[in-house]
């Protein structure tokens, strides 16, 4: 989290996925969230790709919520003893509300 009277707002996702037999299993998707609002989505096809996979999510708008934190996660289990490596990039700003001037 941020901190008191701050706020993240995600600006851009990307993923790189360094394939390496075998394929993972993927119950769902990964979620990039923050106070439970999705901001952007990676499909569970992409950490079960058979081959290096390059993503770009399109950020999603929302409400912010202050101070809490940013989240990636998926629900379910991970499975199929994977050897590929997951790069996820998450690009985002700051927002302070305590001061105009910072926001």
């Amino acid at each position: 989290a941020p901190g008191a009277n701050k706020a993240i707002k995600v600006l851009e996702i990307s993923a790189f996925l360094d394939y390496v037999a075998p394929v993972f299993t993927f119950a769902s998707d990964i979620l990039v969230s923050v106070n439970s609002v999705t901001f952007g989505t990676i499909p569970k096809e992409i950490g079960q790709s058979a081959a290096d996979t390059i993503y770009s999510e399109e950020v999603k708008g929302g409400i912010l919520a202050v101070n809490t934190a940013l989240l990636l996660t998926t629900a379910g289990a991970v499975g199929g003893g994977g050897g590929s490596s997951m790069q996820v990039k998450i690009r985002y700003q700051i927002l302070d509300i305590s001061t105009t001037s910072s926001f």
